[in-house]
């Protein structure tokens, strides 16, 4: 099944395509300014500022403040996968995001 939905981030970190950058074809330009910003001109620094955000930024997402519910099932941590995802496609050296809160460097770092 064909979607006409296409969505540049999503190709990227599914991909690893790398087509010409269109601000148009991403879903939520303004929340993923930065995570773009990291993709285009390979910017470990746009990478951080977006990660170190990323938890403020999510406030309208379900997960936002889980860690307060009273169920232990509910509560898996807080994890932005996306900048992990990136940051390994990119191949940047994430030695030093090892200690961020939210970076998944186990997951990055996994090895199947």
């Amino acid at each position: 099944m064909e979607s006409d939905t296409y969505d540049y981030l999503i190709d990227f970190i599914l991909t690893g395509a790398e087509s010409e950058f269109d601000n148009s074809r991403i879903s939520f330009p303004r929340s993923y300014k930065m995570l773009v910003k990291s993709i285009k001109e390979n910017d470990r620094e746009a990478l951080l500022k977006y990660l170190r955000g990323w938890y403020k930024g999510s406030r309208e997402s379900s997960c936002y403040d889980t860690h307060k519910i009273k169920d232990d099932n509910l509560y898996y941590g807080y994890w932005c996968f996306e900048a992990g995802a990136v940051a390994k496609r990119l191949g940047m050296d994430d030695s030093d995001m090892q200690n961020e809160q939210y970076y998944p460097y186990d997951l990055v770092h996994f090895d199947a």
